[in-house]
């Protein structure tokens, strides 16, 4: 029975070494992606919290046009020096609809937080 030279057992511990060092770069790589998205201190996660900054700055461009809009819908019409109160009510109106997006905003990105949590959480464990 033949047995292999020492060179060759060399050869083979090197390799394992690659592999094992292949695989810690791996785990790394995976560490760092969940430390994007997973954030279990009550928080957001930095992934997330660019994406509730994007999406609040979109409502927020939304909601000032389209009061703005309407202001001058209201002056095309001839309406501009209108009782303030009309005015007054479109721009509430914005205001109310934008807050209540906004807070529907910050519930969806705490609801993706605890699912991106609760995927990273339950994948070691099964």
């Amino acid at each position: 029975m033949a047995s292999a030279g020492k060179g060759e057992a060399t050869k083979t511990a090197a390799a394992g070494l690659n592999n094992i060092a292949s695989g810690q770069s791996l785990v790394n790589q995976g560490q760092n992606i969940a430390n994007s998205e997973v954030n279990t201190s009550g928080g957001l996660s930095p992934l997330v919290s660019r994406q509730l900054a994007n999406e609040q700055g979109q409502i927020g461009k939304t909601y000032s046009t389209a009061a703005q809009s309407a202001n001058r819908g209201l002056s095309m019409r001839g309406m501009g020096v209108a009782p303030s109160g009309l005015s007054a009510s479109i721009t509430n109106t914005g205001i109310n609809n934008e807050g209540i997006a906004k807070t529907g905003a910050v519930g969806n990105a705490f609801s993706t937080q605890n699912q991106l949590n609760n995927t990273a959480l339950t994948q070691p464990i099964n």
